[in-house]
């Protein structure tokens, strides 16, 4: 059940971002719990102010946020409850994105910056909706900082974890589907 749901937000998203549907007429997910859930994550955080309006943050702002609300410190996101579970993974993709498309991660050359990458790297194979097409830039900056096993580690897991995702996009022909397919294969060669 949770994958389905987590397949079905994702999917609604990368359709939605594609203008090819409209949220609002699509049928809600058996539990309408989860989307509920990470839509209220997502809108207590405030996560859309820093991609709305980057001026005056940095992507040190956003890992402080992350780290408050999904971290290991954080109590947040309850243990065992699916609803919590996707809205943490929906939030974490968004909140990695924001601070590798907005605030510029990738191009800080700090030992910060070398760590958060690492650690984002590792959050974002995680997640069963993981981004090849931002997790692969972040392993080629980790090139030299992780050792090949660790890379090749976090490769495999989010070669894996994208697996049902991209099953979907394809049986739905997602009109980005090829340039993410080619993103998730470059992942394959590094393990």
């Amino acid at each position: 059940m949770k994958n389905y749901l987590v397949l079905f937000a994702t999917f609604s998203l990368l359709m939605a971002c594609e203008g090819q549907i409209d949220l609002k007429k699509m049928p809600r997910p058996q539990s309408s719990a989860t989307m509920d859930a990470s839509q209220q994550l997502i809108r207590e955080s405030n996560l859309s102010d820093y991609w709305m309006e980057p001026d005056g943050h940095t992507w040190k702002d956003v890992d402080m946020l992350y780290k408050s609300l999904v971290g290991p410190a954080s109590k947040r996101v309850p243990a065992g409850d699916p609803a919590s579970s996707v809205a943490s993974d929906n939030f974490r993709a968004s909140a990695i994105a924001c601070m590798v498309q907005v605030y510029g991660l990738l191009e800080d050359n700090s030992e910060e910056a070398k760590q958060a990458i690492a650690y984002y790297a590792k959050e974002m194979s995680g997640i069963p909706t993981c981004s090849p097409e931002l997790l692969y830039p972040m392993l080629e900056r980790l090139q030299g900082e992780l050792s090949p096993e660790e890379i090749a580690t976090i490769a495999q897991n989010a070669y894996q974890n994208s697996e049902a995702l991209f099953a979907v996009m394809k049986q739905h022909k997602v009109p980005k589907y090829l340039e993410r397919q080619t993103a998730r294969e470059n992942l394959k060669k590094l393990f």
